[in-house]
């Protein structure tokens, strides 16, 4: 883990589907995806301190999710082309 890099929390996701993600997108979250040496967990975050990372030059930021912190870096990221609002973010682990 690195000091220098913001560090974002996130909450596991209990549901699925089109309609729960544009629920969770009116309440100010955004869902996404942590990939781990094949395996997939279901997370939400505040998009607000994304549009920092996302600018950034490595796209890596600690995330903060049950009670452990490490360095994940940003995979894939969807956008809303219109409202430029995050909709959908794919997270790997920095090893």
């Amino acid at each position: 883990m690195s000091d220098n890099y913001l560090t974002i929390q996130a909450t596991t996701r209990v549901a699925t589907g089109k309609g729960y993600n544009r629920r969770l997108r009116a309440s100010g979250k955004v869902a996404a995806n942590l990939l781990d040496s094949g395996k997939s967990y279901l997370l939400e975050m505040e998009p607000k301190l994304l549009a920092k990372v996302y600018k950034g030059y490595d796209k890596k930021f600690n995330l903060d999710w049950n009670g452990a912190v490490k360095t994940v870096c940003i995979k894939e990221l969807q956008i809303n082309p219109l409202t430029r609002d995050v909709l959908h973010l794919d997270l790997m682990y920095v090893k």
